[in-house]
């Protein structure tokens, strides 16, 4: 039988009726539970096979809050790096540039493009300090990287500590900037103190000394450096006769004396390199036969000098440089020409830090960048990156796991590395 259309139009609502009520009847009958029940077994598999997320965040556990608060970086904003450099020797030195060749590779945190601020340090701790403040205050930073003066880190670093904002500092030999207790700075080379764990050592397995005189100026670096050499040197069966601070009009000739009576056959001085220059003279016209070795204090300074130099040791404060900086070097001098004395470090310095936080940054819902305090001073300090200046890794107070100063001898004019 042929329907018309006006015909055709009214059977409609009922099919529709009939439709409903039978999807109802399935929904509500057995056959719907089973259906649904095999459906949720599939998405708890696949969520904990394959990983796949469930909607409205089932299953997801709440995020724990850092300890230390967050850096939040503002949607549309770009994370930044603070680099503090001296005027003395910014350029020279290598600094920016090394910075600026790692933020090409690790330069990006989520989408965002980290944007570097270079600032320059007027050796002056009070400017140091508010400076410090105005990156504390700044949601942009992520993270302050100094190449300044002594008395400037040190402001720097009380501040920075504080607010737990990670602090990478590249040329810095001050022995509180890596207190005990340290949380957020981190030395880039050897601490000052490290010279005379490796010195003992050197002195004790290498050339076997037996008897040992420390010199020093009295300033803290040097007694530092002679409380580890005593320590390390007699754990070798080496004895430290005597620690002895000796001063600019120092009596040589009767300190000469004393090294002879007591039978002293290794020198370690530890003080400027004017009165090293004159200390071994003096000593070596009055027949001293044993070694003289300096810190990095006479080994770094022009005005250590003369004959009696040759076949002395000293402990340098320099790093040495990885399998990896020789390729690093030519694709360096390719785009900027040759690399500064600090460019090796100041480039693991911005590496470390761009890769950490890479590794913790989270994008909220309103668009900002979120990144915990105490995740990325940890992801610096436990990061797996072979570094241009060695494997970077980090003790608890943030000196060079991986690091100990190098060992020179002056020979035919000139030094070189033996440790």
């Amino acid at each position: 039988m042929t329907l018309k259309r006006g015909e055709r139009r009214r059977q409609h609502p009922s099919a529709t009726v009939e439709f409903s009520t039978r999807a109802m009847q399935f929904i509500t009958g057995w056959e719907g539970i089973i259906t649904l029940a095999v459906l949720v077994v599939l998405l708890v598999l696949g969520q904990g096979i394959l990983k796949l997320p469930l909607p409205f965040g089932i299953g997801q556990k709440p995020e724990t809050p850092d300890p230390w608060g967050h850096l939040a970086v503002p949607r549309g904003a770009a994370p930044k790096l603070l680099l503090v450099t001296n005027t003395a020797g910014g350029a020279a030195s290598g600094a920016r540039q090394g910075v600026e060749f790692a933020l090409r590779e690790f330069g990006r945190v989520q989408t965002a493009a980290i944007e570097l601020e270079v600032v320059e340090d007027s050796c002056k701790a009070e400017d140091a300090a508010s400076r410090a403040r105005a990156a504390v205050a700044d949601p942009r930073v992520i993270g302050v990287i100094s190449q300044a003066c002594g008395a400037s880190v040190m402001a720097q670093r009380a501040v920075l500590e504080e607010a737990k904002l990670p602090f990478l500092v590249v040329d810095n030999a001050e022995a509180g900037l890596t207190a005990k207790g340290t949380l957020a700075s981190f030395r880039m080379r050897p601490a000052e103190k490290t010279q005379g764990r490796t010195a003992a050592l050197f002195m004790r397995q290498d050339v076997t000394t037996r008897r040992a005189m420390v010199l020093h100026q009295g300033n803290p670096g040097a007694t530092d450096i002679a409380d580890a050499f005593r320590t390390q040197y007699r754990g070798q069966d080496g004895q430290v006769t005597d620690v002895r601070q000796v001063a600019p009009s120092e009596n040589y000739e009767a300190l000469g004396a004393d090294i002879q009576a007591l039978e002293i056959d290794l020198v370690y001085y530890l003080g400027t390199g004017a009165q090293g220059s004159a200390l071994l003279a003096a000593l070596k016209q009055q027949g001293y036969a044993g070694t003289f070795m300096v810190a990095d204090a006479s080994y770094s300074d022009p005005t250590f000098t003369g004959a009696a130099r040759d076949g002395t040791y000293a402990t340098a404060l320099q790093v040495p440089r990885h399998d990896r900086f020789a390729s690093w070097k030519d694709a360096f001098e390719r785009d900027l020409g040759t690399p500064g004395p600090l460019a090796p470090e100041a480039y693991d310095a911005a590496a470390a830090l761009g890769q950490g936080a890479a590794r913790v940054a989270k994008s909220e819902f309103d668009g900002s960048l979120k990144l915990g305090r105490q995740a990325l001073i940890g992801g610096i300090r436990s990061l797996p990156y072979q570094g241009v200046t060695g494997q970077l890794s980090f003790d608890a107070n943030g000196d060079r796991a991986e690091l100990s100063p190098a060992v020179m001898k002056f020979e035919g004019g000139q030094y070189t590395q033996v440790k």
